[in-house]
């Protein structure tokens, strides 16, 4: 999936990663690329005929193409099916799948990235308050306490939250903002891992420790570094509480 790959003139190229479909051409010195979502579970035999192809002017001596997978431009919103209560001191290891992204790059003398594609259209949604706020995506997750490999589909990361309840009250997790932005990606044979995030609540007068190491998870010690973060965390950064537990009686 993730190796460069040669694209005939006048022949199109088709690949399927999840609901995501995508066609690629070169012709007369240009990649033409298409794409549309289905949930069939037969893929398209031909592009369809009222698509729209989208055209980029190659440079001499580009010679391939690759995907990389990368993780969507803004932070998720995370709604698990129930409500995760942590008691004071406890902390709880969860997962969640993210739909990822696919960047397409173009390989010459230097490799030049051409467009970023969503495996899955994800719907928006606004976290916080009118001044404090930010524009997320939304997504509703089981949230998952061990993620068994026959759940990981292939446009699907599988991002870790390790919450730590440091404060002198219980809390109430009914939406949580994963900042997908700060996460590495990994290849554990042909499935996605991201980073740890290990999130650590203080109390409501307290700042939220947020860490991401960008090193392996424990799950999968053996995993390839595909990609680095869209933003690196920030060391020494701290996030006020509501911005991760709106829900949490703050």
């Amino acid at each position: 999936m993730w190796e460069p790959f040669a694209l005939p003139e006048d022949n199109p190229v088709f690949r399927r990663i999840g609901p995501l479909n995508l066609w690629l051409l070169r012709k007369s010195g240009e990649l033409w690329i298409m794409h549309d979502y289905t949930e069939n579970v037969t893929p398209p035999t031909e592009p369809p005929s009222d698509g729209i192809w989208k055209r980029w002017a190659l440079r001499n001596g580009d010679h391939s193409t690759q995907f990389k997978p990368t993780l969507p431009d803004k932070s998720i919103m995370v709604k698990p099916e129930s409500e995760i209560h942590l008691l004071k001191g406890s902390r709880v290891r969860t997962y969640t799948r993210v739909p990822i992204w696919i960047l397409i790059e173009v390989i010459g003398e230097t490799t030049v990235p051409i467009v970023e594609i969503p495996t899955q259209v994800l719907s928006n949604t606004w976290f916080g308050g009118f001044t404090d706020g930010e524009l997320c995506y939304w997504l509703t997750t089981s949230a998952r306490r061990s993620m068994p490999i026959e759940l990981i589909q292939p446009h699907h990361a599988v991002c870790i939250m390790d919450i730590r309840n440091s404060s002198d009250l219980d809390l109430n997790l009914d939406k949580i903002c994963l900042r997908v932005e700060r996460l590495s990606l990994f290849d554990n044979g042909g499935y996605l891992w991201a980073d740890d995030t290990v999130i650590t609540y203080e109390g409501i007068e307290g700042d939220t420790q947020i860490r991401n190491d960008g090193v392996t998870p424990i799950e999968v010690p053996n995993a390839k570094k595909l990609n680095e973060p869209r933003h690196p965390h920030k060391r020494g950064l701290a996030e006020r509480a509501f911005f991760l537990f709106r829900d949490s009686g703050e």
